[in-house]
């Protein structure tokens, strides 16, 4: 007997004893007789009591990094015992220790909420909560400046040691020189020097063992005259790249010494040589401006400018082009270019009017495909005087070898897979893929794996070859690094079809990127994050995959094999499938319950025909319309039965069948799921005589007890008989 059953049948007595005790005043016992037997039927339900959670704390006072002791021992069970504490620290999902005594610290002042959980054997829980206060008072920063008065590059020195902190200690000193931003120095002693005259703000920040801090400031006053810049120039009247010397050392500095020479060459952007000594070449004829800019000891500037004067016929292009058996490979032959004057300094080659290609005298071009290309080439002398010849050059494409593996960094000692499916050949098709990998061997094929056994640089070179022999080579420096340890984690952990999973990464390092492979195709396209949440349609072994990059760019994957059950199950019967026209048949609808920790909502929806079948009543649920029935709650890990009275008014075999209609936890349309349940054959004729008579029929229907199946009605009989037996005897 259910527990619904065992409730209904209890609620029933106290009728039953009145009508009794209407009979007499000795029924009483017989009342007392018929509560014994129902109370021994199955399904009774035992009460157990919740646990109480209770916890004490010691020092009642605690300061950081003080070690705390809790104490659940006051902690009870009134029927049973406490098989689980759980400590909570700030309100966590999860749990931050567990057992009846614990201990813990708090790295600064502040109020900490803890949590404690108990349960006992019978998994009932309950909770107690207290706030912990843990004081700390801030420290007090000191500094003492030696000298007081410091020039441009004299060491100052600065100490904390008057620094106090009147309830711990003092671990951390900052120290600022001009800013807040970045820290310049720490520890309790701190040097530095100024590089110029001016007005300074040092600052020490103080921090003691509880997180506080206190800052104080000093001000330093460091002054400073200006250097006398002065340069020759060798030769004075110079030719393009005739090497000019340009001498600063009658440069002087009557309070100190010079300590940096910059040149600047027509520009008052970027310095183009420093030193006391400076050469330069000029590219070309012109007037150049050339300015000194010394700077002193104590950051003082001073600067001076002369002009040099570069006095230039131009060069005249020319070119050959040799092709590659198969036109793609172009090679570019300029030597025979002249310039009577001096040299050629530089050649550019263009394809159109913008895109460069080259930038040497004699060079091979790789074009992208097939074609006739207006070829530029552009010579330029040593003073930077240029001239230009144009060509028409027909060319035929080549392939391009492209290199990919995942992540940014092989994973020391783990296998990994290359792949050159990047590689293309724009007119054709690929032949050959040949790979020298970084241990020196060599392989084939569009994907190889490979194994690197060092951490470091290494070298791995692609070939690619299309169907005409054209062929390309790409050389990858590729860095090799140590692989994380991966581990997953799931919850539940028994999951079901069709709930949610809740997957987590554990990598022994900080994670960049996590790819998740849950259709087990291989390819990490299902989710991303460190943590997933993937519901599986179907119970049975689901691989499952991970693939982690690490912050450092190494790539590693990992696979588990979760096992999925089943979450429902749902069945439709019938003890009788042959009935008379006109005769109603009780149809069963079960629904189970297989998860342990959630609820499930169920309706039957049933599939009816649209004549000589209809639901005449409902037990256990009602009816909804004219083929479905309400919602009814299975709690986790049980199972509830809905009946449904089919009255068939026309003879016929009838396929009865429908749908679980069902979601667990809160109601969402989104959440819900159907099933479709077996159907069950009925058969209703016309013929009388092959089935009950509508007399047995009624009787049969009036001995039903709503609620009760067929062994509880035996039950029922049998404690009838008690009772009458009883009256006999009074």
């Amino acid at each position: 007997m259910s527990h619904g059953e065992l409730h209904t049948a209890r609620r029933r007595l106290p009728a039953i004893g009145r009508r009794l005790t209407a009979a007499g005043g000795r029924l009483a016992v017989v009342v007392c007789v018929v509560v014994l037997v129902l109370s021994t039927l199955p399904g009774g339900v035992v009460a157990s009591e919740p646990p109480t959670a209770s916890f004490t704390y010691t020092p009642s006072t605690p300061h950081p990094d003080e070690t705390i002791t809790f104490d659940a021992s006051g902690s009870s069970d009134p029927d049973g015992d406490i098989v689980d504490y759980d400590w909570y620290v700030g309100g966590g999902r999860y749990a931050d220790a567990d057992g009846e005594t614990v201990t813990w610290t708090f790295d600064e002042g502040g109020s900490h909420t803890i949590t404690l959980e108990v349960e006992d054997e019978r998994g009932n829980v309950d909770r107690y909560q207290e706030t912990v206060t843990v004081e700390n008072p801030a420290p007090e920063a000191d500094v003492d400046v030696t000298p007081a008065s410091p020039a441009p590059d004299e060491t100052v020195h600065f100490t904390a040691s008057g620094s106090t902190d009147a309830d711990g200690r003092i671990v951390d000193y900052d120290w600022y020189v001009g800013s807040d931003d970045y820290t310049d120095g720490d520890g309790e002693n701190f040097e530095t020097s100024f590089d110029t005259a001016g007005t300074y703000t040092v600052s020490l920040e103080v921090e003691d063992n509880g997180g506080k801090t206190d800052r104080v400031s000093e001000t330093i006053v460091v002054e400073n005259a200006a250097p006398k810049p002065s340069f020759s120039v060798s030769p004075a009247t110079p030719h393009p790249d005739d090497e000019v010397t340009f001498d600063a050392s009658e440069s002087t500095d009557e309070d100190g010494r010079i300590v940096d020479y910059d040149w600047y060459v027509g520009s008052d952007d970027y310095t183009d040589g420093d030193g006391q000594t400076f050469t330069h070449t000029f590219d070309e004829g012109g007037v150049y401006d050339v300015r000194l800019v010394v700077t002193d000891n104590g950051d003082v500037t001073r600067e001076v400018e002369q002009a040099v004067n570069v006095t230039n016929p131009a060069p005249v292009p020319s070119f050959t082009t040799r092709s590659s058996p198969d036109g793609l490979d172009v090679t570019f032959d300029a030597s025979e270019s002249t310039d009577e004057d001096g040299r050629i300094v530089d050649y550019d080659w263009y394809v159109g009017d913008d895109y460069r290609i080259g930038s040497e005298q004699t060079f091979t071009y790789e074009f992208d495909e097939k074609g006739t290309y207006e070829v530029r080439l552009v010579v330029t002398d040593n003073g930077d005087v240029t001239r230009e010849l144009t060509r028409d050059v027909a060319v035929s494409q080549r392939p391009t070898a492209a290199v990919d593996y995942a992540g940014r960094a092989l994973p020391v000692g783990h296998t990994v897979e290359l792949s050159a499916v990047d590689s293309v050949d724009p007119d054709g098709n690929l032949t050959s893929y040949v790979w020298t990998l970084p241990d020196g061997t060599t392989k084939h094929g569009e994907t190889v794996t490979t194994a690197v056994a060092e951490t470091g640089e290494h070298d791995l070179t692609l070939t690619v070859t299309d169907e005409t022999g054209n062929s390309h080579t790409v050389t990858r420096t590729v860095v090799a690094k140590e692989a994380p340890t991966v581990a997953v984690t799931w919850s539940p952990d028994t999951p079901r079809d069709d709930l949610d999973v809740t997957f987590g990464v554990n990598a022994s390092k900080p994670v960049e990127t996590a790819s998740w492979d849950f259709d087990g195709d291989g390819a990490f396209d299902d989710a991303t994050g460190e943590v997933a949440v993937h519901a599986f349609e179907d119970t049975g072994k689901k691989q499952v995959g991970v693939r982690v990059v690490s912050t450092d760019g190494v790539a590693t994957t990992h696979t588990d094999v979760v096992p999925v059950q089943q979450s429902a199950a749902f069945e439709l019967t019938s003890v009788k499938t042959d009935v008379a026209e006109g005769e109603t048949a009780v149809v069963t609808f079960s629904a189970s319950n297989l998860v342990r920790d959630t609820p499930m909502d169920v309706k039957l929806a049933l599939d009816l025909p649209d004549s000589g079948a209809s639901i005449t009543s409902v037990d256990g649920a009602s009816a909804a319309g004219p083929g479905e029935t309400t919602f009814v709650t299975v709690e986790p890990g049980q199972k509830e039965e809905v009946r449904v009275r089919i009255q068939f008014t026309e003879a016929g075999s009838y396929e009865i069948g429908g749908d679980a209609v069902y979601y667990f936890g809160d109601d969402s349309s989104a959440d819900r799921r159907t099933e479709t349940v077996d159907t069950i054959a009925v058969t209703a004729t016309g013929d009388e005589a092959s089935s009950e008579s509508p007399a047995s029929s009624t009787q049969s229907e009036g001995l039903e007890i709503p609620g009760f199946g067929i062994r509880d009605v035996g039950i029922g009989v049998v404690a009838l008989l008690v009772v009458g037996t009883i009256l006999r005897r009074l």
